[in-house]
């Protein structure tokens, strides 16, 4: 008869690994840095550098200067007063150095026997013994110089640099660093993301040390832009996300809405009603049952944000037979080529997002707007409305001067936690900010605020 397993018998999954199985010290040392992805090493930056790319005279490095030399050894001995090390002299021709090296292999003393000729980088310092490095870096003479300054990178014990500098190379070639910032938000003639990295990992010799260290340089200012936007757009998501919740919390659903539109409608029938959400409540509900339920309820229009036009005939087939527009999308990276499909099937008015982005990250600029708006307006015969970055009465009534509609729902959203926050009247602080945007707008349009 069998016997029944013991339910003392070890766990398969905490056992050690066979000897050769697990990771590497340098795999281990890699994880221990944070250094799991090839984005964690493209964004790994040097801490500082050094310059390998020239070789320089001993008689024109000062004390303290850290410089690299090519130089022939004239002595080499080790010397046991007051300890143990190898001290060896060399000569490049212009002055004499003493090279002291406290720990050595009988490899570095066959490297530096006499009559070789090395080069050798370290800091000068003076003394009552001449000019001395104290363990510099030893390498053969006459091989090629880098043409890039060498970086050095914050490191822990057991993972050297040149094995750290052969991962990050790896690691930043293999790196995904595709432009995922349209040029039209504001990053014109800024260095693209891979050219960046590429310097700011291994800069030119040329550069200015200072602008490296006080990130001043513009491949700094690149990444300071990505950072920054980075920022605002987390900032964002999470008041976004603060905002569903709170809708949520107060029971709102898409029945809900509908049955706000038809109290609405009791009391104003002139008024156009239109909402703007996602794809996935329509294809929970259905095109056909929510165009439907819209329609009776009194919707006039509707922007679905994540549709390609591509995709919209079923949902837009079952808004035209409930007689509800289909307001689409243009943006600043919507071409001439792209403009007509955008626009097909598009009724009532088309809305321009004035900023290549995220609603609420940056303001609408009137100037630039403008032609885009005329674009559209000419290539498809309806109102252009601009939204996204309206947060005040002036830019309101700047948007307004060249767009046909001014559309706000950040700042609104924003004036919604604010009286939450403040246990303010939801409804009173909401409608003072319309009644300020509204009379920006009239006073953009006619001149008189009313």
């Amino acid at each position: 008869m069998p016997r029944k397993p013991s339910s003392s018998a070890p766990d398969p999954s905490k056992l050690a690994p066979s000897p050769g199985t697990g990771p590497s010290l340098v795999q281990r040392a890699l994880r221990k840095l944070g250094l799991l992805r090839d984005i964690d090493f493209a964004l790994y930056l040097p801490m500082r550098y050094e310059d390998e790319t020239r070789i320089v005279r001993l008689a024109d490095l000062r004390d303290g200067d850290m410089g690299q030399i090519e130089a022939a050894v004239t002595e080499s001995e080790v010397s046991f007063r007051p300890r143990r090390q190898l001290v060896v002299t060399v000569d490049d021709g212009s002055d004499t150095c003493q090279l002291r090296f406290f720990n050595f292999y009988p490899s570095q003393q066959k490297q530096l026997a006499v009559g070789a000729r090395v080069r050798v980088r370290g800091e000068v310092r003076g003394g009552f013994l001449g000019r001395q490095m104290m363990h510099p870096t030893v390498k053969a003479a006459g091989t090629v110089l880098p043409d890039a300054l060498t970086p050095v990178y914050s490191t822990i014990a057991g993972l050297a640099q040149p094995v750290l500098r052969r991962e990050v190379r790896a690691g930043l070639a293999r790196a995904v660093l595709d432009e995922t910032v349209p040029a039209q938000i504001g990053l014109r003639g800024a260095w693209p993301l891979r050219d960046a990295l590429n310097f700011l990992h291994y800069p030119t010799p040329d550069v200015s040390i200072a602008a490296l260290e006080d990130h001043s340089h513009p491949a700094w200012q690149r990444l300071k832009a990505e950072e920054l936007l980075a920022q605002q757009l987390s900032q964002l998501q999470a008041r976004r996300e603060r905002a569903a919740q709170r809708a949520l919390a107060g029971g709102m659903t898409l029945a809900g809405t509908l049955q706000m539109v038809r109290e609405f409608r009791t009391t104003d029938q002139d008024t156009p009603l239109i909402l703007m959400g996602y794809m996935n409540l329509l294809v929970t509900m259905g095109f056909k049952a929510f165009a439907q339920a819209a329609g009776d309820a009194g919707v006039d229009g509707i922007i679905i944000v994540d549709c390609p036009p591509e995709e919209a005939d079923p949902m837009a087939d079952a808004l035209d037979a409930a007689d509800i527009s289909l307001i689409r999308l243009a943006t600043p990276t919507t071409d001439d080529k792209r403009l007509p499909t955008v626009l097909r099937r598009t009724s009532g008015f088309v809305y321009y997002v004035s900023v290549a982005g995220v609603t609420g990250v940056k303001e609408a600029d009137a100037a630039a707007v403008a032609p885009h708006v005329e674009r559209i307006r000419k290539a498809s015969g309806l109102p252009v409305a601009v939204g996204f970055g309206i947060k005040t009465e002036e830019r309101a009534e700047a948007i307004a001067k060249v767009a046909d509609a001014v559309v706000v729902g950040s700042a609104l959203v924003d004036e919604v936690a604010e009286a939450v926050a403040n246990n303010e009247s939801v409804t009173t602080r909401v409608l003072l900010k319309v009644e300020t945007l509204s009379k920006a707008v009239r006073f953009a349009r006619v001149g008189v605020a009313v």
